[in-house]
C-alpha cells in the first residue's frame, strides 16, 4: 500500500519549506488559531502534503515548530522511483534550480518532482526571476505546466478564513 493511499483525499498541494516558515512566522498559532486548525485538518485529510527533503530542511531549524510538525510526519512523502526519475529530469533540464553554495534550496527539485508526479499545486513564497544564473521554483513549475501559488493564495483557494 502506498503512502498516499492512507489519506481520505489525494494531495492537492505540495508545500515548500519557505511556506512552512510563512505559516510559522506570519500566521503564528497564538494569533491565527483558526487558520492552524484548518491547515492541520487539511494535512490530516491528505490535501496538503510535502516531501521528505522539506522535512530535512525543517529539521535543521530545530525548534518548537518542528515538534508540532512531527505530529504530522506522515505528510512528508517519501521519494519513490517515479519521483526520483522526475528529479533527474528536472536537474538535467534546470540545473540552476540548485544553489550548491547554499544548502537552503536543496529541496526545490524534490518539491517540484513530487508535485509533478501527484499532479499537485506547488505552494512556495519564492518569486519568479529573470536571472539565468538561478532559476526559482515558479520558473521551473511554469516550464512543466505545474500550478505554483503562495501560502496566502492556498488559504484563499481552500476558503480558509479566521
Amino acid at each position: 500500500m502506498s503512502q498516499i493511499s492512507l489519506f481520505k483525499d489525494m494531495p492537492k498541494y505540495i508545500m515548500d519549506t519557505c511556506s512552512f516558515s510563512e505559516l510559522k512566522y506570519r500566521y503564528s498559532e497564538d494569533v491565527f488559531e483558526g487558520i492552524w486548525r484548518h491547515i492541520l485538518n487539511e494535512i490530516e485529510k491528505g490535501t496538503i502534503m510535502s516531501c521528505e527533503e522539506v522535512y530535512e530542511e525543517l529539521k535543521n531549524q530545530d525548534d518548537e515548530f518542528l515538534k508540532k510538525i512531527d505530529n504530522y510526519r506522515y505528510m512528508f512523502i517519501d521519494i519513490n522511483d517515479e519521483i526520483q526519475s522526475e528529479i533527474i529530469n528536472i536537474l538535467r533540464e534546470h540545473e540552476n534550480i540548485l544553489d550548491l553554495k547554499k544548502k537552503k534550496s536543496g529541496a526545490d527539485p524534490f518539491v517540484i518532482a513530487t508535485a509533478k508526479v501527484y499532479k499537485c499545486t506547488v505552494v512556495t513564497e519564492e518569486s519568479r526571476t529573470n536571472s539565468e544564473k538561478r532559476e526559482k521554483i515558479p520558473n521551473v513549475c511554469d516550464a512543466y505546466g505545474i500550478k505554483c501559488i503562495t501560502f496566502l493564495e492556498m488559504l484563499r483557494e481552500l476558503n480558509i478564513k479566521v
